[in-house]
């Protein structure tokens, strides 16, 4: 009969692996690491991956754009862009103001100037709370975010090209708003154009980081706006004249620095700077569900917009931006005759009011 004693296992030795020869040991542990080597993802190949799935996509849409429509869309763009600077140059005029007026802009000009970069700031920031700035392509939600690479490898691409193209945007209107105003002010245009270029272009970058930090999550959001509105507000009260500096009133004064030069306003296009490399360097904080409900929304805004439906429009802004209709009214419910005799009207306000 078997002996019953189970054999002696020793506290060293818990499992009793010393019971079995080395070569078999060597033999298990070299199965195992093989299966975790099979099963581990390598981060190289993945980006890899990624990459090359990206430059597929982009070779084909590329290939399936009819280049015809597409020098038609620039030369649309670029004759409105044209048409538009050609108009604003005739309203504004070309007379140098009077001494007078130039000290008024010198004044004022800058705090409205830090007024605009309130706003932007503000609405950049309400864009981040909704997973903007970034508008995903359908397979980078559902296929890279979901994949196992960093989703800050796979935001930070479509990230650095929508700051990037914001701040060239800022740059251009900055500059063909220096350029108006050298036609009424003294100064060189080129000094005009470079200082305007340079508040767009850190009023740009100031919104879209804001944005990128909003939307990644890392920051609470209620701390975020209440700080864009308390510049905003200060702001508008040194618009009213009620106070004498607002914040941002050092970034519009590099729109008027051929009037008066100074240095202290570079703090601000640092920390204009310095929010945007943040924002790129955390963008892998996006929500995932966010991103989909946003890209979901923008591709309907575009379909709608390429059909020219604009209540279709309107109805996916509003979708986009989060609003939803009020319970009650914000007007009072007009009289049962006269919304009897136009019930169209009648129903269009009470919409309105909600």
């Amino acid at each position: 009969m078997p002996d019953p004693t189970p054999p002696d296992i020793s506290d060293s030795d818990p499992l009793g692996t010393d019971s079995l020869p080395s070569d078999d040991l060597n033999e298990a542990a070299s199965a195992v690491l093989a299966d975790d080597a099979q099963n581990s993802v390598d981060p190289k190949m993945s980006a890899a991956a990624m990459d090359q799935m990206r430059s597929a996509r982009r070779r084909r849409r590329i290939g399936d754009v009819a280049w015809g429509d597409l020098a038609y869309r620039v030369y649309t763009t670029a004759l409105a862009c044209l048409v538009f600077a050609v108009f604003a140059s005739g309203w504004v005029g070309d007379s140098e103001l009077s001494a007078a007026s130039q000290t008024s802009v010198q004044e004022f000009g800058p705090v409205w100037a830090g007024l605009f970069a309130g706003l932007v700031l503000l609405l950049g920031v309400r864009s981040g709370t909704r997973a903007g700035p970034i508008a995903l392509e359908s397979a980078d939600v559902y296929h890279l975010l979901l994949a196992p690479i960093s989703r800050s490898r796979v935001l930070r691409r479509p990230a650095v090209g929508v700051v990037g193209y914001g701040v060239a945007t800022g740059m251009v209107v900055g500059a063909l708003v220096g350029s108006l105003c050298s036609q009424r002010l003294p100064g060189n245009t080129f000094e005009w154009m470079l200082s305007g270029a340079l508040f767009g272009g850190a009023a740009a970058a100031l919104s879209l980081g804001a944005a990128l930090i909003t939307a990644s999550r890392r920051v609470p959001r209620p701390w975020i706006e209440l700080l864009a509105w308390a510049l905003l507000i200060a702001s508008v009260v040194a618009v009213a004249g009620y106070s004498p500096f607002a914040p941002l009133t050092l970034l519009g004064q590099i729109l008027f620095w051929p009037l008066s030069f100074s240095l202290l306003p570079l703090v601000l296009v640092g920390l204009a700077i310095i929010l945007a490399v943040v924002g790129l360097m955390i963008v892998g904080g996006l929500s995932i569900e966010l991103a989909q409900r946003r890209t979901r929304l923008v591709g309907q805004l575009r379909f709608a917009v390429t059909q020219q439906d604009l209540r279709s429009v309107l109805l996916l802004r509003k979708q986009l931006a989060s609003e939803r209709p009020r319970n009650k009214s914000r007007f009072a419910r007009l009289p049962i005759r006269f919304g009897g005799r136009f019930p169209v009207f009648t129903r269009d306000v009470q919409s309105f009011g909600r």
